[in-house]
């Protein structure tokens, strides 16, 4: 465990360590549960939404992020008001 870092996800103080993250080349910090289910910080869904839309490759489709205390899969974050809002920031922003 590494003392006094959070993890990236869930915000977790119990760190199972630094590993890659599935939607860019960027180390993160992972508890054991957010590393166990490959979930993604909901930050990196807004980016990825921003950039890609709703079209994203199948694999991104599989994963999920931790939102309001649960994992949440793609398919229902894109469809809440902040998968729609980053939808959305990302239109006005690259057309």
């Amino acid at each position: 465990m590494m003392n006094g870092a959070k993890c990236n996800v869930c915000g977790k103080d119990e760190i199972a360590g630094v590993a890659c993250s599935g939607l860019g080349a960027m180390s993160l910090a992972y508890c054991h549960e957010c590393a166990d289910c490959g979930a993604e910080p909901e930050y990196l869904f807004v980016f990825t939404a921003e950039m890609c839309g709703t079209e994203v490759a199948d694999f991104v489709k599989e994963m999920c992020t931790f939102k309001d205390g649960a994992y949440v899969g793609w398919n229902d974050w894109i469809a809440s008001d902040a998968g729609k809002a980053a939808v959305a920031s990302g239109q006005a922003i690259y057309g």
